[in-house]
């Protein structure tokens, strides 16, 4: 697994701030888990078993989340939209190898 950067001032962000607790606890388990572009593959069954929670709250979660997260057509990945920017990752470069990665994905 990745070491991944936390953006410490997410806490006085207003839409970080204005989430319900559970949301940020989904919140932070996405930006945990998800690829280094940022892609998480929906399995709702292990992430309410890993971070303790049932499989409706953790659907729940996701919904509240909305307005950070792309969902794919088949419902199946979610997209945390501006994960590569606060991972320092903007703007993509070809020719670094880790952005190769990103770019692939």
């Amino acid at each position: 697994m990745a070491k991944r950067f936390s953006e410490t001032d997410k806490w006085q962000d207003e839409w970080f701030s204005e989430l319900k607790p559970f949301n940020k606890l989904i919140f932070l388990f996405l930006v945990d888990r998800c690829d280094n572009a940022g892609f998480f593959e929906i399995n709702a069954r292990l992430s309410s078993f890993l971070i303790g929670i049932t499989i409706e709250q953790f659907e729940q979660g996701l919904a509240g989340l909305n307005k950070c997260l792309i969902k794919s057509n088949d419902g199946k990945k979610i997209w945390l939209k501006n994960f590569i920017q606060h991972q320092k990752n903007l703007p993509l470069n070809p020719t670094n190898n880790a952005h190769k990665q990103i770019i692939f994905l």
